[in-house]
């Protein structure tokens, strides 16, 4: 091969090198996207969003019970059937002098957390009040009249969490 022919090929696959480089480097670094030419870039890709879900059970809630006002043993038949059916079992008392419910009241920390979602839906009636200072373990069911829990109330509830966004 003379000289001159291949001086010419190794100058072509040099380029043809060269120029296969420089596509793929440009594409990795963005593409046309860094010049405002469009281009493959995590803006430009769709954002998918899932909604989680949380099962929270019985065997895994703790409550406690308070006599606020209702009949002496109150408590203990409310205590008595929860655990019957499932919950975890807390701390079993009269309320401090002072504190008076009508029905049932739930003194929680989240009104919306799954778990207060669960304890909620033993009761036919029962109203959730948020509270830092609570006055035992896990929910704190404070009843001042009860006749009895709520028929097919569920064992285990699943609910939905805040939605996720991700870029695909």
């Amino acid at each position: 091969m003379p000289n001159k022919l291949r001086t010419f090929v190794t100058l072509v696959v040099l380029i043809g090198i060269l120029s296969a480089g420089a596509y793929y480097g440009w594409r990795g670094l963005g593409g046309g996207a860094v010049l405002g030419l469009g281009g493959d870039t995590a803006d430009d890709r769709p954002e998918v969003c899932t909604t989680p879900e949380e099962t929270v059970r019985t065997r895994g809630t703790r409550v406690s019970v308070y006599n606020a006002g209702a009949a002496s043993g109150t408590a203990t038949r409310v205590m008595d059937a929860l655990t019957r059916r499932g919950f975890r079992e807390g701390v079993l008392a009269d309320a401090p002098e002072g504190i008076e419910v009508r029905g049932v009241v739930l003194w929680v920390a989240d009104r919306e957390a799954a778990r207060t979602k669960l304890v909620r839906r033993q009761f036919r009636f029962a109203r959730v009040v948020e509270r830092r200072n609570r006055l035992g373990p896990g929910i704190n069911v404070l009843v001042g009249g009860f006749r009895s829990l709520a028929e097919n109330s569920p064992r285990r509830i699943t609910v939905e969490l805040p939605e996720q966004c991700e870029a695909a």
